[in-house]
């Protein structure tokens, strides 16, 4: 299960939206994600929200022409496509609202990963 934004410089596109919630640098001071890291990947991020905090991670890979988000670590099978939907969602909103002027398109996908 993934969200692939199509751009032309797809680790820059990464380091606006990891900076952006960091600190303001750009202008675009997002606090609806936190990241996390462990040794068992260097970042990854969950939503903010009380409802959803920790109930999923979206894991950011670079790779040619494309920064593409997978979500893992959901374990709730009866809300599943619940928790899915609202992380694929938000990092589509959070986007289109902040970073729509880097990239050129996105594509998600649900064949369900990380279980």
């Amino acid at each position: 299960m993934s969200v692939h934004f199509i751009a032309k410089n797809p680790k820059e596109l990464l380091n606006k939206f990891e900076k952006s919630i960091e600190d303001d640098e750009f202008g675009e001071d997002i606090r609806t994600w936190i990241k996390r890291s462990s040794r068992d990947y260097d970042s990854a991020y969950t939503h903010s929200s009380d409802q959803y905090e920790d109930k999923a991670l979206i894991m950011p890979a670079v790779l040619d022409g494309e920064l593409m988000f997978s979500v893992f670590g959901i374990y709730d099978d009866e809300k599943y496509e619940e928790i899915y939907t609202y992380y694929v969602g938000h990092i589509i909103r959070t986007f289109f609202a902040h970073f729509s002027d880097d990239f050129d398109k996105l594509e998600a996908s649900f064949v369900k990963s990380g279980r």
